[in-house]
């Protein structure tokens, strides 16, 4: 199997390494004095950077950039970048926490209307504004970060909104609380990590209560906060997530380029600009998602942007789940 240029070279569970490349038995033993033990999960050879990746590494045997998990599912709660992490940064909100071994999270009572849902995610990705999506079409909207800038978005009702760190909810961003007024999103609050944190934490709890929640999901990728969201409606009970703006970069993008971006007109590639990662962390996420969120949780899962040229789940999306051609006639 091959997704995004990468190849499976290693199957969960063959622990004799049977089916591995005679040439990459040697760098497939690095990889395992790498994260410490045999492989618990796929292992991909990327054929153009030839380098060996998978859901084994993870913040504590490898660099926050080259994986995508933050620790061992076994071990996820009790690490520093767990529970300890959550009560560190979100003790203001004062909701009943839940516990699992892929996400941590505020519990709100509106959550039960999303299991069996029907759930549009909305990114910040060029194809949310190349191809035509209808609200209408799902029970429930999320989107995040400067969604309200979007035509679009901002006059659609979105029943979860994820505010990050590039988010100024001081009452000078007239345009974001003007929209938080009129609806009643609820406010994911995800991935903090600015010094102000605790004060806009206070200020949206205050202004907006019943409506904050935090999550901190064990999957913790590259290629942005949508991903997370994905994550999360599969945690929550989604029964089918169709998601647009989920794209990834061009070959040739570099830092300080201008970001082909839905939300934001003159935003700047900054942080990490390398395709080959993205390629990567790409696979890891559906690798993630497909094989061990969806593992104990039946879920329909849909590319909108599938084709775009920006988006790279299309390789892996036509593989796995293929767009749907929609009947005109219905």
């Amino acid at each position: 199997m091959k997704w995004n240029d990468c190849e499976l070279v290693y199957l969960a569970g063959d622990t004799q390494f049977e089916n591995v490349p005679k040439e990459l038995l040697n760098p497939l033993k690095r990889y395992t004095n790498k994260i410490g033990h045999a492989p618990r999960h796929d292992v991909w050879y990327d054929t153009k950077a030839n380098t060996l990746f998978g859901l084994d590494l993870n913040w504590r045997n490898s660099s926050s950039k080259e994986s995508s998990i933050v620790e061992d599912r076994n071990k996820f709660i009790r690490c520093l970048k767990g529970t300890q992490y959550v009560t560190a940064n979100f003790s203001l909100l004062k909701g009943n926490r839940v516990e699992n071994p892929e996400m941590i999270h505020m519990q709100h009572p509106e959550f039960d209307k999303f299991k069996g849902s029907k759930i549009l995610l909305v990114g910040g990705g060029p194809s949310t504004n190349s191809i035509n999506w209808d609200p209408n079409e799902y029970d429930h909207v999320w989107s995040c970060n400067h969604f309200f800038l979007n035509e679009k978005l901002k006059n659609t009702e979105l029943a979860v909104v994820r505010v990050g760190d590039e988010v100024n909810v001081s009452s000078n961003n007239k345009v974001f609380h003007s929209y938080m007024e009129n609806s009643n999103s609820l406010i994911c609050l995800e991935d903090l990590n600015n010094s102000d944190r605790f004060a806009k934490i206070a200020l949206l709890d205050k202004k907006y209560p019943d409506r904050c929640f935090y999550m901190h999901t064990r999957y913790r990728g590259k290629i942005g906060t949508l991903p997370r969201l994905l994550c999360a409606a599969v945690i929550l009970g989604a029964k089918e997530i169709s998601f647009v703006g989920l794209d990834g970069i061009n070959e040739k993008s570099k830092v300080g380029d201008l970001a082909n971006h839905s939300f934001e007109t003159n935003k700047i590639n900054t942080g990490t600009c390398n395709y080959n990662l993205y390629r990567r962390h790409y696979v890891m996420l559906w690798d993630y998602v497909l094989n061990v969120l969806c593992l104990e949780r039946k879920v329909k899962l849909q590319n909108l942007g599938e084709g775009n040229k920006y988006n790279l789940t299309t390789d892996i999306s036509r593989q796995e789940f293929p767009l749907e051609k929609k009947d005109e006639n219905k």
